[in-house]
């Protein structure tokens, strides 16, 4: 199974597939296993999966293989000192990604079906402006790539999530597709160490029916740097393709 999410990131992060319907349940630790032991099956195998992957990665790096991976009570993974990451999965793919903190701030992945968002969920995911953006493009395109805008914003959630403690709306961050394969993410208001206009920058792919986005957040990238960085990105007049 090609990984779909390889190429969203750099050497220094560590990536790993699987299909969650090959996975069983059985695989996880005691205390994983007891978070969702009143899980329907579907959902208790994507947790497996992503826990399996995880721990796989994580012994790379030096980890225990008996460290559970346990999840916060805002469901997001409670990572060992020192790394980070990110997980995500449909019920066909689960992908997980890791880093050594000292190299990277934070992690976020997002993995979809590449398929048509609905017109009632575009409505609440894109801003009047990534709409008209939208409209703009050929008519059998445009519900494909309302979902890849809400997955990229999905991405960029996760990953300022584990730096602010923040869970941010739809609204809090406006989008830029580049066709090469890249978006920016700018803050529409102040966000712990993000003001407003100050952007994350992703990168995107499509593959084997599934949309991946990926942002990653190094050190550096939360500062004045990353309004500069926007206010370049303007002046060069990128746009979504």
């Amino acid at each position: 199974m090609a990984e779909i999410t390889r190429s969203l990131f750099a050497a220094d992060v560590l990536v790993a597939e699987i299909d969650p319907r090959r996975v069983a349940p059985s695989t996880l630790l005691p205390a994983e296993a007891a978070q969702v032991a009143r899980a329907a099956a579907k959902r208790r195998r994507e947790f497996a999966a992503g826990r399996l992957l995880a721990r796989r990665l994580l012994g790379r790096l030096g980890v225990p293989e008996a460290f559970e991976l346990l999840a916060g009570e805002d469901r997001a993974p409670i990572w060992p000192a020192g790394v980070v990451g990110t997980i995500s999965h449909t019920s066909s793919r689960a992908a997980v990604a890791v880093a050594r903190a000292g190299d990277v701030l934070a992690l976020g992945c997002d993995l979809e079906h590449d398929e048509p968002l609905d017109e009632g969920i575009l409505r609440r995911v894109c801003d009047p402006r990534e709409r008209e953006w939208i409209a703009s493009r050929p008519l059998a395109q445009r519900g494909r790539l309302a979902m890849l805008v809400f997955s990229a914003k999905e991405a960029a959630y996760k990953a300022q999530y584990p730096l602010t403690g923040k869970i941010l709306e739809f609204s809090d961050l406006s989008l830029d597709l580049d066709p090469g394969g890249t978006f920016r993410a700018a803050f529409q208001t102040d966000v712990g160490p993000w003001r407003r206009g100050q952007c994350l920058r992703g990168r995107w792919h499509r593959a084997g029916g599934l949309i991946a986005t990926a942002v990653t957040i190094r050190p550096g990238e939360t500062g004045p740097g990353a309004l500069h960085a926007a206010a370049r990105s303007k002046k060069e007049g990128r746009s979504g393709g």
